[in-house]
């Protein structure tokens, strides 16, 4: 991010955000918390076309957080329709 006020043409390593998970020491409370593990997981996506490996990572670890962000997900990844599109065709 470029965030010197005296010269914001410098770029600087401070992130705005950041989509990185230290998987080993948050090991095994969310495997536990998502009901991880090989014995629960009968299928694993492992791309979708027309998607980055990077919106693919960051979409999957936002998909575990709840039935909202699964609504998210499905507009994002499967192009499924928004719920303001869903409303229109109801209406």
């Amino acid at each position: 991010m470029c965030v010197i006020k005296d010269n914001p043409d410098i770029k600087t390593s401070m992130k705005g955000f950041t989509s990185d998970i230290d998987a080993v020491s948050s090991y095994p409370s969310n495997t536990v918390a998502i009901n991880l593990s090989k014995e629960t997981t009968k299928r694993e996506i492992i791309r979708i076309d027309g998607h980055s490996k990077e919106d693919f990572k960051i979409n999957n670890i936002n998909l575990i957080f709840g039935n909202t962000n699964a609504i998210s997900y499905a507009t994002n990844m499967l192009n499924f329709p928004t719920l303001s599109e869903l409303n229109t065709l109801i209406e």
